[in-house]
């Protein structure tokens, strides 16, 4: 069993999760709302991460046959480009712009 002293499950992103799933950074996991994985992305070395977002949301609709809705994801992900592809596909993105 996992758990902290207050209850929670010890996750540091719990308070993030959506109804319809999140993007996590790092190596670019994507899992739903019951936090079953749907997709992940491990590269050698420390690549962007922007450009590998619109290809795991792709690979999660491939996967799933439905495009998620909304993906969230860090500073990482906040570019221009990636708003654009993912609008193309008809996502909500909710990424804060890189400072």
């Amino acid at each position: 069993m996992t758990g902290s002293s207050d209850g929670s499950s010890g996750r540091s992103d719990e308070r993030h999760r959506g109804r319809h799933g999140r993007v996590r950074s790092g190596s670019a996991g994507v899992d739903n709302a019951d936090g079953i994985v749907l997709d992940h992305d491990v590269q050698p070395g420390n690549p962007p991460d922007a450009p590998r977002l619109k290809q795991a949301v792709e690979r999660v609709k491939k996967r799933t046959g439905q495009t998620p809705p909304t993906v969230a994801a860090d500073r990482g992900y906040g570019e221009a480009s990636v708003d654009d592809d993912l609008a193309d596909l008809g996502v909500t993105v909710v990424i804060p712009c890189k400072g």
